[in-house]
């Protein structure tokens, strides 16, 4: 499966559903030639009358797991939606969130707060997403794989890790070549 965000400023079929910048997603299919062909359209189930709600415009997948963050009037989130091939693609969660995520198979991480005040690490286990950790974090960007997750911040490189009992902890930091934000 491959996700494309699309900027767009109605989402059909209804014309009336129009914000600035609202979004959606266009999920494809790579088939068993190596063709691609259209799946599906993915649009924010919320209110789509919010201007600059940026729905799709950072897609996170892996596997059969999509991760599509998005602003409404309540903050940023991140829903959750995963590939089922007897029902299609539903989504499965909303998770007050922020625009930088990354998603390794059953676990996510992400910025909360409006403006990236923090990181938190969500786990998934059967079809139940949960809670695992939070950190006070201001990340540019983050990335996952496995057990060990990074979060960019302003003045150096954080290295979360989860521990033999599943807890996740702030283990290194590295020193930023940059002496102050570079963003």
């Amino acid at each position: 499966m491959v996700g494309v965000g699309v900027r767009i400023a109605c989402v059909q079929p209804i014309p009336t559903t129009c914000g600035d910048d609202i979004g959606t997603v266009l999920i494809y299919k790579i088939n068993s030639d190596q063709t691609v062909s259209y799946y599906q359209t993915i649009s924010s189930s919320t209110n789509l009358n919010f201007a600059n709600k940026k729905f799709g415009s950072n897609i996170v997948m892996d596997g059969d797991t999509a991760a599509i963050p998005f602003v409404d009037a309540s903050g940023n989130w991140v829903q959750i939606w995963r590939y089922n091939p007897s029902t299609s693609t539903a989504r499965r969660s909303d998770f007050s969130g922020g625009s930088r995520v990354d998603l390794d198979r059953d676990t996510l991480i992400t910025s909360t707060g409006l403006f990236g005040t923090g990181v938190q690490i969500y786990q998934r286990n059967g079809s139940t997403w949960s809670d695992k950790a939070s950190f006070a974090l201001t990340p540019v960007g983050v990335t996952i794989d496995g057990n060990t997750a990074s979060v960019v911040a302003a003045y150096g490189i954080h290295i979360l890790q989860q521990n033999a009992t599943g807890q996740w902890i702030d283990t290194q930091t590295i020193s930023s070549p940059v002496e102050s934000c570079p963003f």
